[in-house]
């Protein structure tokens, strides 16, 4: 009995242990599974994080970016885009994902270049010129775009949709019109003062017996059309040499006296102010800007030229000079017809005239004012207009103003017929 009762209890016992062993092995497998659980978790959050991070990086880079990027998924319908694909055209990032690219961008092109490179089964990109208009109450923000599409496929070659980038071109094509503009002008222009002498040798090879008045007219004519065809030529080396010594002239830009500068430049037009009667006063403060007064001074003379062209006879041209916070200001006004709003964006191209038969008539090349913007901005200025019809015009140069030298004194000068005066006030002045 008791021999029984023993291996009853040791049967009991070798259960209890095996089930205790059983347990703790399950417990250890259970607790080398959390274990590897918490690993997987961790190794998946990093995970996670990475991707975020790249995520992010990817975002900052496409935001960043000057082209315009957007993903398009089979469907056509916009799943992504940058801040300048955005900008580009015209869409609220937050409207335009999600819905079809017909339905937020209204630009034929645009939805034909999507479809073609969602239909392409090659992965060369598919390209388009776009025209889009950012107002559309404006035709000053038409842009040029160029659209490159091409299929995105998985890794199992798979297509699963389109990325679009977009290239602003505008200011290319802006620029690629002028330089066609520029060589139509250049041939215009020297071509009209060829055709003259031309003419005019022929006429006096073929009648040797012309009176002698004739022929000094014709002659005439030949100086005349000479003097424009070198006076053209010299305006575009002045040009070019402008852009080729741009990045030197900054070497010799210093801070200088602008009156003694405003002085030489109305001496130079003396003749010409004197042959209309009119009167070159300068209304200057003591003023110093960082120029170089060669080419400031070439550049008042122009202005103060065409001021004098296109004024009437008896009156006055103003050369002003002042300090506004830290700029130095250099004004010509005159007491013309004005100018029309709509050429005023233009007056600074080559060859742009108001009035090219009125502006030949007086003997203009058309480059003068491109020649004085093209110094300002060597300079690190600008130059800038204002007029008003039958009122005048206002041409002026901003420079960075230099420090002032505390001795000196106003400057304000007139002058009849060219001659000026400083010492003298700024009223009438006999010459």
């Amino acid at each position: 009995m008791q021999t029984a009762l023993i291996i009853l209890l040791t049967v009991l016992l070798v259960a209890a242990v095996l089930t205790a062993v059983t347990l703790g092995r399950r417990l250890r497998r259970l607790k080398e599974g959390l274990t590897g659980q918490r690993e997987h978790n961790r190794q998946l959050a990093e995970r996670l994080t990475t991707v975020e991070r790249r995520r992010s990086e990817l975002e900052a880079v496409l935001s960043s970016m000057v082209e315009g990027v957007a993903a398009i998924d089979t469907e056509e319908r916009l799943i992504s885009l940058n801040r300048a694909a955005a900008l580009m055209l015209s869409l609220d990032p937050k409207r335009a994902v999600g819905r079809s690219i017909q339905e937020v961008v209204r630009n034929a092109s645009l939805q034909s270049l999507v479809t073609e490179a969602l239909g392409s089964q090659a992965n060369t990109p598919a390209t388009r010129e776009l025209s889009l208009r950012l107002n559309p109450g404006s035709s000053t923000d038409d842009r040029s775009i160029q659209a490159q599409a091409a299929p995105v496929r998985d890794a199992e070659g798979r297509q699963v949709g389109a990325v679009v980038v977009l290239h602003d071109v505008t200011r290319l094509r802006r620029l690629e019109s002028v330089r066609r503009d520029f060589v139509a002008n250049v041939s215009h222009e020297i071509k009209t003062p060829i055709s003259a002498i031309k003419a005019a040798v022929e006429t006096l090879i073929d009648d040797e017996q012309m009176p002698v008045p004739a022929r000094q007219n014709f002659t005439g004519i030949i100086a005349r059309q000479t003097e424009r065809l070198d006076a053209i030529i010299e305006d575009l080396l002045s040009l070019t040499r402008l852009e080729q010594e741009g990045a030197t002239v900054s070497d010799e830009i210093e801070a200088h006296a602008v009156e003694p500068v405003i002085r030489a430049a109305c001496e130079t037009c003396h003749a010409k102010a004197q042959a209309k009667s009119i009167t070159l006063k300068i209304e200057a403060e003591p003023l110093r800007a960082q120029v170089v007064p060669t080419l400031l001074e070439q550049a008042l003379v122009n202005l103060i030229d065409n001021a004098i062209k296109y004024s009437p006879e008896d009156t006055t041209v103003v050369i002003s000079a002042e300090r506004r916070n830290d700029d130095a200001v250099l004004a010509v006004t005159d007491e013309g017809r004005g100018i029309e709003p709509e050429h005023l964006p233009r007056v600074f191209e080559r060859f742009y005239r108001t009035d090219r038969a009125r502006s030949r008539q007086l003997g203009g090349t058309g480059l003068g004012l491109s020649i004085v913007k093209h110094i300002a901005e060597t300079m690190g200025g600008k130059a800038s207009v204002r007029s008003q019809l039958s009122k005048g015009s206002t041409f002026t140069l901003t420079f960075r103003a230099g420090t002032q030298n505390a001795a000196a004194k106003p400057s304000t000068g007139s002058a009849v017929a060219g001659v000026v005066h400083p010492a003298e006030p700024p009223t009438t002045e006999s010459a």
